[in-house]
């Protein structure tokens, strides 16, 4: 990001509208808008930066995300699992209120992180009360990238998949991150759109 600013001041540009293209706004979220800070208003440079909000920046963000993501593709029998990556950060709360909107219209779809709250544990206790046994697994993220194919789809003992078949939980990984449904992505055009208008684009 901080390439590709300077590449923006050094070509005559004065403002800019920066996308993030991340679920929650965690850590890396704000470590993009430190940098963003250092850049506004430089001499020489871009006199305003806003900064979009990421995917889950409201308790409506996450409604209309819970409303796309429970039309998954899946039999009636199959439960559906989220996998986030979960954050240290404050942030790490906006997959529990994810959770609540699926909780509110469809008790089969779960929300996990790999390194927050709710858990995989989390996850496979309350599979287990449900005697769930079938499950759909899908990565809660931008891109199916490592995390997809190695924490959650992959042949390692503590990988979601193995964890969960061990269990007796019969799963099919769709590693489809969310940059690939056109209806996700317009939700961070939106957010997109609500930022160049506030720079009077």
């Amino acid at each position: 990001p901080a390439e590709a600013l300077a590449r923006l001041a050094a070509r005559g540009f004065d403002r800019a509208v920066v996308l993030p293209l991340m679920v929650i706004p965690g850590e890396e979220f704000h470590a993009l808008a430190q940098v963003c800070g250092r850049f506004q208003g430089m001499a020489k440079g871009l006199s305003r930066i806003v900064l979009a909000d990421p995917l889950l920046a409201s308790s409506a963000d996450a409604e209309r995300l819970a409303a796309i993501l429970a039309a998954t593709p899946r039999d009636d029998d199959e439960a559906l699992v989220l996998m986030g990556h979960g954050s240290p950060h404050g942030a790490d709360l906006c997959y529990p209120a994810l959770q609540y909107f699926f909780s509110k219209t469809n008790s089969s779809i779960l929300v996990g992180t790999v390194e927050g709250t709710p858990s995989l544990d989390d996850v496979l206790a309350e599979l287990r009360a449900r005697k769930t046994a079938k499950a759909v697994l899908r990565p809660l993220m931008t891109v199916a990238g490592d995390h997809a194919r190695n924490d959650m789809a992959g042949p390692e003992e503590d990988s979601w998949v193995s964890v969960l078949s061990q269990a007796g939980i019969a799963c099919r990984p769709l590693l489809q991150g969310l940059g690939s449904d056109p209806k996700v992505v317009a939700l961070w055009v939106e957010h997109l759109k609500r930022a160049m208008k506030s720079l009077e684009f």
